[in-house]
């Protein structure tokens, strides 16, 4: 499936997302995603770890399009218990009646020059934004203040200020704060020491 701007914004001007190959580009030319620069940053390798991640990847997978079609449409059509307690806490965070109207899903976002992603939740309320990313894993909070950082530096250079950040870990039943790191050290991670 290939896609421009999931949701009811995209903050990635040009952007396109194809899901099957999962591909960023803008006009034709291909873009970076953020996790490979993170795990380098992080001497992560998940090919080492590949059983696990296949293993979260289907349950992410199904989580995120439970909620991404809740927020889309409003039809919540699942008993699985991880997204039934997402669901639950986004709306005893923000109200029943104002969550889905606040609430954007596989929001994507981009640096305007390399490279682009798409956050699980922003939800918008004035004029601020909270980023919001689901986990079906473990909490790995220095990976979701690098992934979080770049999400927040990507929607400050089109003007919006980003509030809150966060990780909804479905494998803990917990919504964690994450401070995302620094726009220094962000541009440090994507382009090096220029």
């Amino acid at each position: 499936m290939l896609y421009v701007g999931r949701g009811r914004k995209s903050f990635a001007p040009g952007v396109s997302f194809n899901e099957v190959l999962h591909e960023y580009s803008v006009h034709g030319r291909k873009l970076s995603g953020v996790t490979r620069k993170i795990c380098e940053r992080m001497k992560l390798n998940f090919k080492d770890a590949e059983n696990l991640v296949v293993e979260r990847c289907d349950e992410g997978s199904q989580v995120h399009k439970w909620i991404q079609d809740w927020i889309d449409t409003g039809k919540f059509d699942t008993i699985h218990p991880g997204a039934k307690w997402v669901h639950d806490e986004l709306i005893r965070r923000y109200g029943s009646t104002d969550v889905r109207a606040l609430a954007m899903s596989e929001v994507l976002v981009y640096d305007l020059k390399d490279y682009a992603s798409a956050v699980d939740i922003i939800v918008e309320h004035d004029d601020v934004y909270d980023l919001y990313d689901i986990k079906t894993g473990k909490f790995k909070p220095e990976y979701l203040a690098w992934q979080l950082g770049c999400y927040k530096w990507f929607l400050e250079l089109q003007g919006k200020k980003v509030g809150k950040c966060a990780c909804i870990c479905v494998h803990d039943k917990m919504f964690y704060r994450v401070l995302p790191r620094s726009t220094e050290d962000v541009k440090v991670l994507l382009y090096g020491n220029n």
